[in-house]
């Protein structure tokens, strides 16, 4: 199997950036208090995105973000 390389022509640099961590929790519309749950305290989670799986159910799932304060989130349409 061929190794992969990967390269980043900006030179974009990411310092405690992105996380992989998907979360299934039963929330539908998601409070802080359940992503605090999920992820921890947006304070230790600054510049990280994740994904929430509504009950792991494949049909509501979001992006979730932290600016290191609060987090955010948008809900995605599933490709059909």
């Amino acid at each position: 199997m061929a190794m992969m390389e990967l390269k980043d022509v900006d030179g974009v640099k990411v310092v405690n950036g992105v996380a992989t961590k998907v979360d299934t929790s039963n929330v539908t519309t998601p409070t802080a208090a359940e992503l605090i749950a999920a992820f921890g305290a947006a304070a230790t989670q600054a510049g990280k995105i994740f994904i929430q799986d509504d009950n792991g159910g494949d049909t509501t799932v979001k992006l979730v973000v932290s600016n290191g304060t609060s987090y955010y989130f948008v809900a995605l349409t599933k490709a059909s």
